[in-house]
């Protein structure tokens, strides 16, 4: 079936669900839609008549009353490049008939939308403008378009799928072996004993008798197991690489059912049995594999592909000249409220960007100073202001303690678990609970000052920034898609929606709302009206599930399609990927102005030079790392899942310092000058005392 044929089949299935849904209740009137001239987005301004050219390609030219409509106020040298890149899609799908009904169908999905927001409890908006809504599906129907059908062309693709669906070559074989290695055939070698196996079998004895002399350890486990003792001695996906060419010479050459002579391999020496083979042929499976190759959702680095060789093809040409945005950058020592100072970490990750950096000072050799116990495993991440130490548990409770005595001055009962670590900002202590309740509490007494029911469970930190009229904002996302802006007073400013869990704590750069969600989006909202301004589509199963650090117009982060990004926020193009072969990343990155550090599910901290990436070293741990690791000067700090709290080099990555807590570390370090804080799966809150050590007088 042709994408455009999907596309007509699913119009047909929004139409009868939109008059219906109009019929059964009155709702406002949403917003009238057109397609603007160029056929790159939607709109729902009045069309203006300023024809100046600012953008020219070999398609057309892009004026500027288009671009006016499109970018808003947002006006820079890379937004005419995302103008021009939605239109020359659009001129592309044309050209080779892909995609044609993709401007209905994106019009129909935001209808439809704006109807369901409408009719839902509260009346919760759209993400962003409807006009938006629609230009975004219209920009992911044309390039899920496209990229499908240069898949379908891919001869390499193709020939890979085959290979993984029906084995090298079309030929798929059920292989079993008897293995047996020099160091459990002593007094024999591994040559004789396999031998002597190999006679008993020509004497009669069956093969299923002699596996439970095989050296495999695996077989020999399954043979203990009743009820999968028929799997022993089977290689599960056999594919031609394991063991090396004399393993896979002997089984290509063996007929089914026999049993090959002793084969050496780099673990010993094989009797091979080939059970079965059933052979395909490519000419006969190709339509379908090419069907398959087509559809999924393009990953990011397609959709980069796409645009590059779109503005190449189509000689893309500005013709006015803007200047890049100015992006204020905010120091890691500024002296605001809620950034990390020597003595106080109020915020997760120590400032509104996220950098995961304390200005704080420690010494190489901390010792343990106290613990402090809750009632069940601690997730969330503490904070410090004023002395005191905030933290949530999963016993239902938020809590202060004396980071000097670690005495408890209070607790706050929520209905369910606490996982969200805590913002402090002019004496409130903000924090979400899974009982679907985002609180706003005394920082002094506990005492509750107001609260706000979402639709779901937060697990992520609340952030800040300062609005345009001088007031300060409060930002949290929660599990029911949406993130919320509030005033300090508890009033609900906007939501903005997307389309799964929001995990990890929004970042925040000069009143920008930056965040990853489950819906493998990267997100970035306007922090004053709520309205997006732009997604970029990570690809299929890239799910964002830590924070985004944010440097300039750099964002960090993590997801898990197993890679760890650096994204430019004005164009969408990843400057580098840093990829891990079989695991994500759900740690949040520590930046300074050298390095970004982070946690990998592969079991390591790893460390890359900020500017491109390069690898600059790894740090082995025994369980996954999803705690996030803080800076401080030349050290940095992290928790694992193996029960350990380190303290590395920076530079080299060296183990400087662990405790063994015994059990795992998912929260993330507070660090202020002399003190470490941390919280631990055992239940505890643990302090250490890390003064600086004084240099030795000779």
């Amino acid at each position: 079936m042709r994408t455009g044929d999907v596309i007509r089949a699913g119009i047909f299935a929004v139409a009868l669900l939109v008059p219906a849904a109009s019929a059964a209740t009155q709702t406002p009137k949403p917003p009238t839609l057109r397609l603007d001239v160029t056929g790159a987005f939607f709109t729902d301004r009045v069309k203006g008549n300023n024809t100046t050219v600012v953008a020219s390609t070999t398609a057309g030219v892009i004026t500027e009353d288009s671009w006016t409509s499109y970018a808003g106020k947002r006006k820079s040298a890379r937004m005419l490049e995302n103008l021009a890149f939605d239109y020359l899609l659009g001129r592309e799908c044309a050209a080779r008939a892909i995609a044609r009904t993709a401007p209905t169908f994106a019009r129909s999905l935001a209808m439809r939308r704006a109807l369901e927001s409408q009719q839902s409890a509260g009346g919760r908006p759209i993400g962003g403008s409807l006009a938006r809504y629609a230009t975004d599906e219209l920009r992911n129907l044309r390039m899920r378009g496209l990229v499908g059908a240069s898949r379908a062309i891919d001869n390499e693709a193709l020939l890979a799928r085959f290979h993984h669906r029906y084995g090298v070559d079309g030929v798929r074989v059920r292989v079993r072996h008897i293995l047996c290695t020099d160091d459990m055939s002593s007094p024999q070698t591994a040559q004789q004993r396999a031998r002597a196996l190999h006679a008993r079998l020509l004497a009669g004895e069956s093969f299923e008798t002699l596996l439970h002399e095989s050296h495999d350890r695996v077989a020999r486990r399954l043979l203990r197991n009743p009820k999968r003792k028929a799997e022993a001695g089977f290689l599960a996906g056999y594919n031609y690489h394991r063991y090396g060419e004399k393993f896979a010479a002997a089984v290509r050459a063996l007929a089914i059912d026999a049993i090959s002579q002793p084969v050496q391999s780099p673990v010993g020496y094989h009797l091979i049995q080939v059970v079965s083979r059933k052979v395909t042929e490519r000419n006969k499976v190709a339509a379908t594999l090419r069907l398959e190759l087509g559809g999924g959702k393009a990953r990011s680095s397609e959709i980069l592909a796409l645009r590059r060789q779109l503005l190449a093809k189509y000689e893309y040409q500005p013709t006015k000249q803007l200047a890049q945005p100015n992006r204020v950058h905010v120091a890691a020592n500024t002296q605001t409220p809620a950034t990390a100072t020597p003595t106080a970490w109020p915020h997760y990750r120590g400032n509104p960007s996220l950098h995961g950096t304390s200005p704080a000072h420690i010494g190489k050799h901390p010792t343990l100073a106290w613990t402090f116990p809750t009632k069940d495993e601690i997730l969330s991440s503490p904070v410090i202001q004023d002395g005191t130490v905030f933290i949530g548990s999963t016993d239902n409770s938020v809590y202060a303690i004396d980071l000097a005595t670690g005495k408890q001055q209070w607790a706050y009962p929520t209905k369910d678990m606490v996982e969200a670590p805590p913002l402090v900002l002019n004496g409130k202590v903000y924090i979400g609970s899974s009982d679907f309740f985002f609180y706003a509490l005394d920082a002094k007494t506990g005492a509750m000052l107001w609260k706000f029911e979402c639709q779901d469970k937060i697990l992520g930190g609340a952030n800040w920034f300062v609005g345009k009229d001088g007031k300060k904002r409060i930002v949290v996302g929660s599990y029911d898609a949406h993130v919320y802006c509030f005033d300090e007073a508890g009033m609900k400013l906007w939501a903005y929606e997307t389309d799964n869990y929001v995990n990890g704590t929004p970042a925040i750069h000069n009143s920008e709302v930056v965040f990853g969600g489950c819906d493998a989006g990267l997100h970035m909202v306007d922090g004053e009206t709520g309205d997006r301004i732009t997604k970029i589509d990570l690809g299929a199963g890239c799910q964002v599930a830590g924070s985004v650090a944010l440097l300039g117009d750099k964002a960090y982060f993590g997801h898990y399609g197993n890679e760890f990004l650096r994204v430019d926020l004005d164009s969408g193009d990843i400057d580098w990927r840093y990829a891990s072969k079989r695991e994500g990343f759900c740690s949040s990155p520590a930046l300074n102005d050298k390095y970004a550090v982070f946690g990998g599910r592969d079991k390591n901290l790893h460390c890359v030079r900020r500017l491109d990436g390069t690898p600059q070293w790894r740090f082995k741990t025994r369980r996954k790392v999803d705690a996030s690791p803080v800076i401080t000067g030349d050290k940095v700090l992290f928790g694992s899942g193996d029960g350990r709290l380190y303290m590395l080099s920076l530079d080299s990555g060296k183990e400087l310092w662990s405790y063994d807590i015994g059990k795992p570390v998912y929260s993330s370090p507070a660090v202020v000058d002399g003190m470490i804080v941390v919280g631990a799966s055992d239940h505890r809150v643990y302090a250490f005392h890390a003064p600086v050590e004084k240099p030795k007088r000779n």
